[in-house]
């Protein structure tokens, strides 16, 4: 039965990897020293010869496309959260992430990734930015009107 161990890397495999691998590539290297493409690959990665391939090199990259989730996932964790409200200044308040341009002309509803056009606002602010709360307070106040209708009759 034979061993499967793996054969130990040489300083002078690695030196030679260094100088070589952005001229000749993975396969080549592979041949060239007698080893696996994987293992190549993995050493290459852990040297930082190759990079992972992230953001618009990444061939599952969908730019602007994508949705409202996966926007708001991308721009949560590259814009920093600050103390308080950007609007209203207020510290210790929830913050929400807003996007600036979302009710303006044909892009409604499109989300862009440009970190300029997004702010971190209280719940208030945010609501009132939307028009949410416009909304909110017509629809309590026809409740309202309703309701108090219906109790004098």
């Amino acid at each position: 039965m034979m061993e499967n161990k793996k054969k130990k890397w040489l300083k002078s495999e690695i030196e030679f990897l260094k100088t070589n691998y952005s001229i000749f590539g993975v396969t080549v290297m592979a041949k060239v020293l007698g080893r696996n493409v994987s293992g190549v690959s993995s050493r290459t990665f852990r040297l930082g010869l190759k990079k992972s391939v992230t953001g618009k090199y990444n061939s599952n990259w969908k730019g602007d496309g994508v949705r409202y989730e996966a926007i708001h996932a991308w721009v949560k964790r590259r814009l920093q959260k600050p103390s308080g409200c950007s609007n209203c200044l207020k510290e210790n308040k929830r913050l929400d992430l807003c996007y600036k341009n979302h009710d303006y002309g044909p892009n409604k509803g499109k989300y862009s990734r440009d970190l300029s056009l997004w702010l971190w606002l209280c719940r208030s602010c945010h609501m009132i930015k939307d028009g949410r709360m416009k909304s909110l307070f017509i629809n309590h106040m026809l409740w309202r009107y309703k309701n108090e209708s219906l109790c004098s009759m």
